[in-house]
C-alpha cells in the first residue's frame, strides 16, 4: 500500500516515514472540515487517490491517570467536553465527508471503542463520542453504499498505547 499518514506529532511521523516509507502530513482532524479536506486533498496529490481511509484519531474525557477514580460533577468541563467532540467525533464526520467527496469505491474505517458500544462510567465524554462515532457508521453506511464506499467501525477494548 501507498500510505499518507496524517498525525498531529511531527516526530512521530518523521519515525514512521522512516521506517515505512509513508508519506506523511501534519494535521489536526480537530481543526474541523477545512483540516479534513486539506488532508484528502493532500493524499490525492501525494497518492494519485484514495481506496481505503483510516480514521483512528482518539484523544480522553480525563487524563489517564485520573480514569482509576471515580468520575464527579466537578469533572463535567464544557471546554474538555468539546476538545474531546472535535477529536473524536468531529474528525470521524469531517474525515467521512471529505475523504468519500474524492473516493471512488472503497473502504472508510473508523476507530470507535468497546466504549461506544457501552458506557465507561469511568469517562462519559469519551463514552459519548464514541457512542456518536457508532451511530454515524451506522447511520451513514447506506448513503456510502451507492458510492460503492463501507464503512465500519472497529471496537477495540483497553490498548496499552501513550493514550
Amino acid at each position: 500500500a501507498t500510505v499518507l499518514a496524517a498525525d498531529v506529532d511531527a516526530g512521530g511521523l518523521e519515525a514512521v516515514a522512516a521506517a515505512t516509507g509513508a508519506s506523511t502530513m501534519v494535521v489536526d482532524v480537530a481543526d474541523g472540515d477545512g483540516a479534513n479536506t486539506a488532508m484528502v486533498a493532500e493524499a490525492m496529490t501525494a497518492l494519485g487517490g484514495i481506496d481505503l481511509v483510516f480514521l483512528n484519531a482518539g484523544i480522553l474525557g480525563r487524563p489517564i491517570a485520573d480514569q482509576g477514580s471515580p468520575y464527579t460533577i466537578a469533572d463535567l468541563d464544557p471546554a474538555r467536553y468539546r476538545a474531546v467532540a472535535a477529536v473524536n467525533i468531529d474528525g470521524v464526520v469531517f474525515g467521512t465527508v471529505a475523504a468519500a467527496a474524492s473516493m471512488n469505491g472503497g473502504a472508510i474505517v473508523a476507530t470507535a471503542s468497546a466504549a461506544g458500544l457501552v458506557p465507561w462510567a469511568p469517562d462519559p465524554f469519551y463514552t459519548a463520542t464514541k457512542h456518536a462515532v457508532v451511530g454515524w457508521v451506522r447511520a451513514i453506511a447506506p448513503a456510502l453504499a451507492t458510492q460503492g464506499i463501507t464503512i465500519d467501525a472497529i471496537c477495540p477494548g483497553g490498548v496499552a498505547t501513550p493514550l
